[in-house]
């Protein structure tokens, strides 16, 4: 319901006074998908820490997330190529890039041919090439491996958003995220498993249990690497993958 009624008063106030052209019902989509994937991450941050620091910790997040949106510097073909072609995982985790990408994709799609003519390379700097709008395909992203990701996406400036379905998968992402925090949480305060999460007092049995904490932290650190690699995959060519191990078919 929260959800819900914060995307209709996003959609109600910004759609009216913003003077956009497309329909209020792209943008109350957006806002609800953008809203559900926020929540999936309070979720997480509600659930490991206190009241207080979950919500600084909130904060922290989203003017990271604005940061690394892409609206400004850095833009989305410079983070994809940092950390050796894995600072797109950076970015896609964020779920401000995604809904503002939804935003610029759907009124782009209004543009005159004047103003496409003038701004079409600010928007191919910034990773949004205008002649990809209509298409919304990576067919024609060159790739190696027959695996195509965000990264070759992005680097060939096709940052376009063209539906909602990303940000709901992030929602599904950190929910899923949330439910095993919550899982471990439980039995972090249980009388067998609570000297396991440094909850005892004895100076053995606490190190232990620090270390044990240490390494539950970097499985979920693990886990979401690998959720995010998973939801970085947008097209796979089975037969060139398969080649591309050395796999014969």
């Amino acid at each position: 319901f929260e959800v819900t009624l914060s995307a209709a008063v996003f959609a109600a106030s910004w759609g009216t006074l913003s003077g956009v052209q497309q329909p209020v019902t792209k943008i109350f989509a957006g806002a609800w998908a953008f809203i559900y994937s926020v929540y999936g991450i309070g979720y997480v941050f509600s659930i490991c820490m206190s009241q207080g620091a979950a919500q600084m910790s909130m904060v922290v997040t989203a003017f990271i997330s604005f940061c690394v949106s892409g609206v400004f510097q850095p833009l989305l073909p410079e983070m994809a190529a940092l950390f050796g072609g894995r600072g797109w995982m950076v970015p896609a985790m964020s779920p401000v890039r995604w809904f503002w990408g939804y935003l610029l994709t759907s009124e782009m799609r209004y543009l005159t041919p004047l103003s496409r003519q003038y701004g079409g390379g600010t928007l191919r700097w910034r990773g949004y090439d205008l002649q990809f709008l209509d298409s919304c395909s990576v067919d024609d992203v060159p790739f190696v491996s027959g695996v195509v990701t965000l990264r070759d996406a992005w680097m060939h400036n096709h940052g376009w958003v063209c539906s909602t379905v990303d940000m709901l998968l992030l929602g599904v992402m950190f929910r899923f995220l949330a439910g095993i925090c919550l899982v471990f949480y439980i039995h972090a305060h249980t009388s067998k498993m609570a000297q396991f999460f440094g909850q005892s007092d004895k100076g053995f049995k606490k190190l232990l249990g620090k270390l044990f904490t240490l390494v539950v932290a970097s499985f979920m650190m693990i886990l979401l690497f690998c959720e995010v690699w998973m939801f970085g995959v947008m097209k796979i060519d089975v037969k060139a993958w398969l080649d591309y191990l050395g796999i014969k078919t």
